[in-house]
């Protein structure tokens, strides 16, 4: 019998952010909630760099990238709009995590 866990079925599902490189997301559907018993945002992703997405989450639960997206949100839903536009690089590691956020509108 063969054991084993398919990861790759993993990595489609779901958007993951890697030091230093820069992703270009379209989100909408933005909802908060609870996940790895931390408070955070759930978003449906749209387009992941310029390519549409086919049932892709972006789930954030730093407390850094969520107040950098407060404004982007809120100037959103202001706005009328359902989605977002967005550039997101992570920078450092561990407690030296850093990110920027750069909206396209």
């Amino acid at each position: 019998m063969k054991m084993g866990i398919d990861w790759n079925q993993f990595n489609e599902k779901y958007v993951r952010l890697v030091t230093g490189i820069e992703k270009r997301l379209k989100l909408s559907n933005w909802s908060d909630g609870q996940w790895f018993g931390k408070p955070g945002i759930s978003f449906d992703v749209l387009e992941e760099d310029t390519v549409k997405a086919q049932q892709k989450q972006f789930t954030v639960t730093s407390d850094m990238l969520i107040r950098l997206l407060k404004p982007v949100i809120l100037k959103a839903e202001k706005a009328g709009r359902d989605c977002i536009d967005v550039s997101i690089v992570r920078t450092g590691e561990g407690r030296n995590t850093r990110y920027a956020v750069k909206e396209y509108v």
